[in-house]
């Protein structure tokens, strides 16, 4: 199945068609729904990544952020 040159790169019809699919499917999504699908997502990805508090982070809280 031989593809076209697009912006140098070679694209096979049937990704073509799975693009315009997805794209039609996420237009029937209505828009707060979708928003909100979105932001689970990320909260889950970043949920994964390694978070280390700074050294200082307690004093702070407990100073209310205040900086002497």
């Amino acid at each position: 199945m031989s593809g076209f040159s697009v912006l140098g790169m070679t694209v096979q019809p049937a990704m073509v068609s799975l693009f315009i699919l997805a794209f039609i499917i996420g237009l029937c999504v209505p828009f707060k729904y979708g928003v909100e699908r979105l932001r689970g997502f990320g909260r889950a990805a970043l949920a994964k990544l390694p978070y280390k508090p700074a050294a200082n982070a307690d004093r702070e809280l407990h100073e209310g952020g205040r900086q002497q």
